[in-house]
């Protein structure tokens, strides 16, 4: 479901983009399309990134491939830090 949801966000983001820079050079609706994209950079910290260069490991799987230097597993753990 993640996955799914993060590939969505980045189609969106991207048709987002575009219409934007067409908005800019047309000089036609640009506050709408600039909005919009606003909208969804806000979005971007609330959705999981499933990129493969993506700091965040969410399968044991990735960590035994490449253990992360820190690996922080509880919060307590994180309130000592």
């Amino acid at each position: 479901v993640a996955r799914e949801e993060h590939v969505d966000y980045k189609k969106r983001l991207e048709v987002a983009k575009n219409s934007f820079n067409k908005a800019k050079i047309d000089g036609v609706r640009v506050e709408e399309a600039q909005s919009e994209l606003e909208a969804l950079m806000e979005q971007r910290d609330f959705i999981p990134n499933m990129d493969v260069d993506a700091c965040e490991m969410f399968h044991r799987w990735e960590m035994q491939d490449s253990p992360p230097d820190l690996l922080i597993t509880n919060v307590s753990m994180l309130s000592i830090m």
